[in-house]
């Protein structure tokens, strides 16, 4: 079974990651947007919706001195020039004549992790709500347009994806890390302990429908 942590920019993006260490060993992990600036653990890959971006963040990373060991995946269908990053189609198709509106870079990292086979996907840092990101950014109006995506899109990942953040809410690590354990049954029978140090962030469901739902 492979594992995947996807790591968003909620304002608790941190204490959900140190709660995913805690509940498994992670097969790949998937950081979005200025999240990647600041991850120091090992081999990531850096998802967004956001290309244009990409410059100006890996520069920022350079000057924190962080490792270069990423792949940088970025969506298919807004690509209009050749690009050295991989590009994967960021909505999935209804049927012949639909695709599912877009559900936030976090919604994209989803797709890309179940795309390259992940089982089973957690998400951190990604609740889904209007709070500023971890880097203090100003609030995130749009965070309702995007919801919308999730719920468009909930056929294709509820089995699968699960969230620390909707489960822990505003609490310290420690009601994070006792969320998690919540789902170490779905994630794997007998959870392990990473060694891996807490890195990033951005959306974890514990009841998918509920980050559906915005709650």
């Amino acid at each position: 079974m492979k594992r995947a942590l996807v790591v968003g920019s909620g304002p608790r993006v941190w204490q959900d990651v140190e709660a995913a260490t805690q509940l498994s060993a992670w097969d790949a992990i998937y950081i979005t947007n200025r999240a990647g600036v600041h991850w120091s653990d090992g081999h990531f890959i850096w998802v967004t919706l956001h290309p244009d971006r990409i410059s100006k963040w890996r520069h920022e990373r350079q000057q924190l001195e962080r490792h270069s060991d990423y792949e940088i995946v970025v969506p298919l269908e807004i690509m209009r020039v050749k690009t050295p990053y991989r590009c994967v189609a960021y909505q999935w198709r209804i049927d012949e004549r639909r695709a599912t509106p877009s559900g936030s870079s976090g919604l994209f990292a989803v797709k890309v992790a179940l795309d390259d086979g992940a089982d089973r996907v957690v998400l951190a840092g990604m609740p889904m709500s209007f709070e500023p990101h971890f880097d203090g950014t100003a609030s995130w109006p749009a965070g309702s347009m995007f919801r919308k995506g999730w719920i468009a899109a909930f056929q294709f990942y509820s089995r699968s994806t699960r969230s620390i953040s909707l489960l822990a809410g505003p609490a310290p690590a420690a009601k994070a890390r006792t969320a998690a354990s919540s789902l170490a049954a779905s994630i794997q029978p007998r959870c392990t302990t990473s060694s891996r140090p807490a890195g990033a962030s951005e959306l974890a469901s514990g009841r998918t429908a509920r980050i559906t739902a915005g709650a």
